[in-house]
């Protein structure tokens, strides 16, 4: 009986480590940690632009939220010319938290609609 007693967490954590979560506070869905503005010179694919700032320097931003087909899969072609219909040649603010594996700025895009200069 003693045994068993000592052997259940010993056992626990070596066979299943898997098992235990770390517990995770509770945090708001987005903090914006940096903002970018600037125009989208170039559409990479369905869910990632590249954004030009004042000081002429080129951001490579990931669409947050959205899962878009990569080029070379069905749709992805479509998927492309869509974003670069929404923003490219544009004005837009990136509201980012992080960046993603690949390095791109991983954010909200916004963009300043054409008849309202002072938006955003």
């Amino acid at each position: 009986m003693l045994f068993g007693l000592l052997a259940l967490p010993i056992s626990y954590e070596y066979y299943a480590p898997y098992r235990t979560r770390p517990y995770l506070p509770p945090y708001p869905s987005f903090v914006i940690a940096g903002v970018i503005e600037g125009i989208a010179v170039n559409v990479i694919d369905g869910d990632t632009i590249t954004v030009l700032d004042s000081n002429k320097v080129q951001h490579r931003v990931r669409i947050a939220g959205i899962d878009a087909p990569e080029k070379n899969q069905p749709f992805g072609n479509a998927s492309r010319k869509r974003l670069g219909e929404s923003v490219a040649r544009k004005e837009v603010r990136v509201e980012f938290e992080k960046h993603d594996r690949y390095g791109r700025i991983d954010g909200k895009v916004l963009v300043n609609p054409p008849d309202c200069p002072t938006c955003g």
